[in-house]
């Protein structure tokens, strides 16, 4: 059965788009050609007096179809641009208001729809911005020029070259948000209805309206040494943000050309500016590492309908200097923590942790009598070793279940900002896939970036160490890890230097540079 992609109804004489594109409503190319669809019926609608522009599910369009872009890279066709710039132009010249209802997460793509669009009604949770600098890009369908026209020019340059997200709130400070909705959570369906009705309720009130069209707006005015003092300080900012990387350098040089042009012109500067930098190797690089980051939470040996062991909670037998990094990031999410006590002895006590403490799963970080026979005590649903390496010859199999076994190594780097702990999981092949599907659950939750690979024993940031600074030994060691199966893909490795080491993303090529040697 075809997918919908978008659906259209009529209340109370507002034509009402909701964008259906689980699991995040991304912007594709299909859903800009219905978008397209919808909107001409609804113009052509005698009935129709203005029109609300949502989205089904748990957020709003969260960004562009990311992999658009890869395909053109590899097709040799990014001088035709984000192909987006039809459907927004089509959106601001409608002939009837348009309210875009944002929710969840209004990013990239998304974002740039609701600039287009006449009014922006938002939930106060929202979170909304720019973030192509993290791919190399700049916004491609409008953005750099319809955003200064609406929150100022300064405003706007931080938004694109930092390509971090603002609150809802701060949004209608700076003007990007005409109306803020307080409600609970929409998953409610009275809360969803509600949200809904409001946007119904703008858009019937801006029918009665001259409709106001972002591209027409004058930019907000500040006095010129103000602007270029800004400007020289968020270039340093963004220089030491990224490393070098030329991105964000881009997207203030996009939107600084706004103020001197019209919305048309300025959209050709923009579309130049994003095909010189999706045509760039840094793209091409940051592309392939976003891609990377996703593909090292995917475990060949774990199909799509494994389901995690249930477990209660975390259990420490005591606490070393490296289980500190990871009780942190668990303790922030809220994970159910037990300490045992390291005065807790004999067979009653054990008896006791035995009856308290079903279904856990049990961090050790060696293998002595005592911590075995705490273990043989618990019966933890898994067991999770932290020490340095993972040796499983070291292990007493009459003890240890090895399908149950996993280790952990963390790092902590303050050079990757607020992601600042990075995991690597170890499995074997006696591992179980419900096991593996438990610790990436469990890895997921604490929000930590992450790869799983087979160490034998030492874990691939200790395998590489020696080799990150000399490209070819380093694309030797990577094939070699990939042929003993330590690592399930060489991309895996250059998220391993990413977070592991802090090396700056758009130097993450290891990947890359292989696949080219290779091909």
């Amino acid at each position: 059965m075809e997918q919908q992609l978008v659906s259209v109804e009529v209340s109370k004489g507002v034509g009402v788009i909701l964008v259906d594109n689980p699991p995040v409503n991304a912007l594709s190319d299909e859903v800009a050609i219905r978008l397209l669809e919808a909107l001409r019926n609804l113009e052509d609608n005698p009935q129709v007096m203005a029109v609300v522009l949502s989205a089904s599910g748990s957020t709003f369009v969260a960004g562009a179809d990311v992999s658009k872009f890869q395909r053109m890279i590899a097709e040799g066709s990014c001088g035709q641009g984000a192909g987006y710039y039809e459907l927004t132009n089509a959106i601001e010249s409608f002939a009837k208001p348009i309210v875009c209802a944002l929710f969840g997460t209004t990013l990239g793509g998304g974002l740039e729809l609701a600039l287009a669009c006449h009014y922006r009604l938002a939930h106060s949770k929202t979170l909304l911005g720019l973030p192509e600098v993290k791919l190399g890009l700049i916004p491609g369908a409008g953005g750099t020029q319809r955003l200064p026209r609406l929150v100022g020019i300064l405003n706007a340059a931080e938004i694109c070259a930092l390509g971090e997200p603002v609150s809802a709130e701060k949004a209608v400070e700076w003007g990007l948000i005409d109306e803020l909705v307080n409600l609970p959570a929409l998953e409610s369906s009275d809360n969803w209805q509600s949200f809904i009705q409001s946007a119904i309720a703008l858009a019937l009130k801006a029918s009665n309206e001259p409709i106001r069209r972002t591209g027409e707006l004058s930019i907000p005015s500040k006095e010129a040494a103000a602007v270029d003092q800004g400007i020289s300080a968020l270039r340093n900012r963004c220089q030491e943000k990224f490393k070098g990387a030329a991105a964000s350098h881009l997207a203030i040089e996009a939107i600084e050309k706004s103020m001197d042009l019209s919305l048309e012109d300025g959209l050709v500067i923009e579309n130049e500016i994003f095909v010189r930098a999706l045509s760039s190797p840094e793209a091409r690089t940051l592309l392939e590492l976003f891609f990377a980051e996703r593909a090292a939470k995917k475990v060949p040996v774990v199909s799509s309908g494994t389901q995690p062991l249930p477990f209660n909670q975390i259990v420490f037998d005591h606490l070393s200097e490296k289980d500190v990094k990871i009780l942190e990031p668990m303790l922030r999410q809220k994970i159910s923590i037990e300490l045992l006590s390291p005065t807790e002895s004999g067979e009653q006590a054990k008896r006791d942790q035995k009856n308290d403490l079903p279904g856990s799963i049990f961090f050790l970080d060696d293998f002595s009598q005592e911590t075995l026979q705490i273990v043989k005590n618990l019966e933890p649903s898994l067991m999770v070793c932290t020490s340095n390496e993972f040796r499983i010859d070291q292990m007493d199999e009459d003890i240890i279940d090895l399908r149950l076994m996993m280790g952990l190594k963390m790092t902590r780097l303050a050079t990757v900002g607020d992601r600042s702990t990075f995991a690597e999981l170890a499995i074997t092949d006696q591992t179980i896939p419900q096991g593996i599907a438990t610790m990436v659950q469990l890895l997921k939750k604490m929000r930590l970036p992450f790869v799983v690979e087979k160490p034998c024993p030492e874990y691939v940031s200790d395998r590489i160490r020696a080799y990150r600074h000399n490209p070819s030994d380093l694309k030797i060691e990577a094939w070699k890890l990939l042929n003993d199966g330590v690592v399930s893909r060489l991309s895996d490795i250059d998220v391993v230097q990413v977070y592991g080491f802090g090396l700056p993303r758009h130097h993450a090529n290891v990947a890359l540079s292989l696949e080219n040697f290779r091909n």
